[in-house]
């Protein structure tokens, strides 16, 4: 994870910024370094099985990664730099729909911008994917990702979220 407190006395508006799905905080990261570092206390996480953290990309799932960013929330608003009413949420592609799912659930956060969110990734994978031989076998290399793997545990898993519910509760 890269952390980010501003260098200077007082408590600052929270962020957190989610990648997207098969990257890593690697890319988003110079964003917040260079033009929130005096402003913002940010944080920016690899999801499990995601850049450099740890886990089997095979086991990787939706719920998993919402786990990892209500991690990184709580532990946000653990700082004493934090000002807890001014705590945002942002996120690319799988990093909208984990954004808008953290703001659905918590209603700390006070803003939310999100860029390309998958809304439905059981439409997305079924565009793209054999999913019943996903079914079959038990895993597909994702979007043709052939160094990767990934079950179908995370095609049910994801199945299961239906953002336009989820961004009424926000």
């Amino acid at each position: 994870a890269y952390l980010n407190i501003p260098d200077k006395p007082g408590r600052f508006p929270g962020l957190i910024r989610l990648h997207g799905f098969i990257s890593s905080k690697e890319g988003t990261s110079k964003i917040m370094q260079e033009n929130l570092k005096d402003e913002f206390v940010s944080l920016v996480i690899d999801y499990h099985a995601h850049g450099k953290s740890q886990g089997s990309f095979e086991d990787f799932t939706v719920s998993g990664a919402l786990d990892d960013a209500q991690t990184a929330l709580n532990y946000l608003l653990s700082l004493k730099q934090v000002d807890k009413n001014r705590i945002a949420v942002t996120g690319t592609s799988l990093g909208g729909m984990l954004s808008l799912l953290l703001a659905a659930r918590n209603p700390q956060i006070k803003a939310v911008a999100v860029s390309c969110p998958v809304v439905d990734f059981k439409a997305v994978f079924s565009a793209h994917e054999d999913v019943d031989l996903w079914q079959k076998q038990g895993w597909i290399h994702p979007l043709g990702v052939q160094q990767l793997k990934i079950k179908y545990s995370f095609f049910k898993d994801s199945s299961q979220y239906n953002l336009y519910k989820e961004a009424e509760k926000i």
